[in-house]
């Protein structure tokens, strides 16, 4: 169902539910978990069923039902440890479902407005058995769906689908029974009281027919042998333009383009998925596992879309503003068949969740993420393309330059000068907020901004030493400009420099054993290298 949110249900949960069939015993602590019911808009829900099911259980019907009060509340009774379900519907609501649900983490359920009357969920019975949402696998969501519509046929339990593939054991009726076996079937596929076909279309639950047709719609299609042994399925044999690729897994990234000769090996009764990379004929065949004999071979049809693909891309531009880290890009094929794409011009400060990917007929949804400490004033509105085969596409980003500018320091008195410590962690500058020009240093935020020396003479310009530890600095303290140390914390003061004329602009080297700087002892501004390892004293 399109309108709800989807969950999905806990493998682990539900084998721990497979390992204890045994009906729950009254003997155990019970808890209470309490919640509340709304729409979208905070409306309070009344009247609407809250069904809570043990998967455990579920031959025996559900655990408890309850009614929301005038006011959207409800309680239900469970015994913790258990793996539990809940769903919960209305008159003119989409039914909501949380497959995997944990009664203590119970809080506020929104419910949405149905988009299709109730009349849609009873169809043909053609299709996956089992998938009664029709979303093309049987999955938790089916378990539920059958399970409700078992306890009340009236309930609206779908908005797209067919009920009647909810009949698993074929009787007739869509029982219980029935959502016990999908049950069985998501914790063992070959549990042996399994009917056979649960997770099939009709036309692949035997060998026959030879050809089978499917669209170029970027799906994985179900294929199944029945055979007495294990068997190797092989698409595209030896072919020039392969179009096929196989999977034992439904929804493989990146399949495309196909491989010849792509094989898996298929026990019994077991699924593999084919899914094609473009439009054509190509051949599938079965072979022995055991000697490579072909047993059979299937011709695979896939008709050509009706328009070729055209990429649509949602919001054609993504405006960060000023506080905004994170915004989705929609992506999505509006044309016929498949359309391959990549997302290219990444800066270094930008995240995406997606790259490269398939489109077809569904939106694609890419997080793009911005790390603003990174941002440059240079890069601040940079455009990601999109490339396809037949065209690259340009979506802006638009970040808002005052979101990246953070005022540190706010003082009547000028803050000048600022040099980084390795680690980032903290700043070191000159400022006149004590009355002359000294060196202070605070952490990274403007936090906890702190003295560094005292002389009633100018010193200024800081610079931070590799390691950390040191921090150099140009004064007027012994009558002109010359050059000095001093540890981080402001101790051990050392002069550098002992020349009647300027030394200014000091900067370390990488390796912290020299500083350069710049000197007019010669009569004009030069670079010089001071080698600190041969240090004996200020004598130049």
């Amino acid at each position: 169902m399109k309108a709800l949110n989807r969950l999905s249900l806990s493998l682990a949960a539900l084998l721990a539910a497979c390992e204890d069939p045994s009906p729950v015993s009254t003997d155990q602590p019970q808890a209470i978990a309490r919640g509340r019911v709304t729409t979208v808009d905070q409306r309070p829900v009344a009247s609407a069923q809250v069904v809570l099911f043990d998967l455990a259980n579920l031959r025996q019907g559900p655990s408890q039902t309850v009614q929301t009060d005038a006011n959207g509340y409800f309680a239900l009774a469970y015994q913790p440890g258990r793996a539990y379900a809940l769903s919960v519907y209305g008159q003119g609501l989409a039914t909501h479902i949380i497959p995997s649900f944990e009664p203590s983490d119970m809080g506020f359920i929104t419910m949405h407005e149905a988009t299709q009357p109730p009349s849609a969920k009873k169809l043909t019975g053609a299709g996956i058995l089992g998938d009664v949402d029709g979303n093309g696998v049987v999955d938790q969501q089916d378990l539920i769906r059958i399970a409700l519509y078992a306890l009340d046929d009236a309930a609206d339990v779908l908005d797209t689908g067919d009920i009647l593939l909810g009949d698993l054991d074929a009787d007739g009726a869509v029982t219980f029974y029935d959502a016990y076996l999908v049950w069985l079937y998501l914790s063992d596929p070959a549990h042996p009281l399994l009917p056979p076909g649960i997770g099939l279309p009709p036309s692949l639950l035997t060998p026959d027919p030879t050809t089978i047709a499917f669209a170029l719609d970027g799906a994985w299609h179900p294929f199944i042998v029945h055979a007495d042994a294990p068997v190797i399925i092989v698409a595209n044999p030896a072919a020039s333009n392969p179009i096929f690729a196989l999977a034992n897994t439904v929804g493989r990234d990146g399949w495309c383009p196909a491989e010849a000769n792509d094989e898996e090996t298929q026990q019994s009764g077991q699924r593999i998925y084919l899914a094609a990379c473009g439009a054509g004929t190509g051949t599938v065949e079965v072979r022995s596992a055991a000697d490579g004999s072909l047993v059979q071979t299937y011709a695979i049809e896939v008709a050509p879309p009706a328009e070729p693909p055209r990429l649509s891309i949602l919001p054609p531009t993504l405006d960060f503003g000023r506080d905004k880290t994170s915004l989705r890009l929609s992506l999505k094929n509006i044309g016929g068949g498949l359309l391959n794409f990549t997302i290219e011009s990444v800066p270094d400060w930008i995240t995406l969740s997606q790259t490269q990917g398939i489109l077809a007929d569904e939106a694609l949804s890419v997080e793009v993420q911005i790390n603003r400490a990174q941002v440059s004033l240079s890069s601040v509105n940079p455009v990601l393309v999109v490339a396809t085969s037949d065209e690259r596409r340009e979506v802006p980003l638009r970040v808002n330059i005052s979101a990246i500018i953070t005022q540190l320091t706010d003082h009547p008195a000028e803050d000048v000068v600022a040099s980084w410590s390795p680690d980032s962690q903290r700043i070191a500058f000159w400022s006149e907020r004590d009355g002359n020009k000294q060196v202070y240093v605070m952490d990274a935020d403007g936090h906890n901004i702190t003295r560094l020396t005292y002389h009633d003479a100018d010193d200024r310009g800081p610079s931070w030493s590799p390691d950390g530890e040191r921090i150099t600095f140009p004064s007027l303290r012994d009558g002109d400009w010359e050059l000095y140390v001093v540890d981080a914390d402001g101790h051990n003061l050392v002069r550098l420099t002992c020349h009647p004329d300027r030394d200014w602009g000091p900067e370390w080297s990488p390796d912290g054993k020299h500083l350069a700087f710049s000197s007019f002892r010669e009569g004009n501004w030069n670079v010089y290298l001071l080698t600190l390892s041969q240090f004996e004293g200020c004598g130049g």
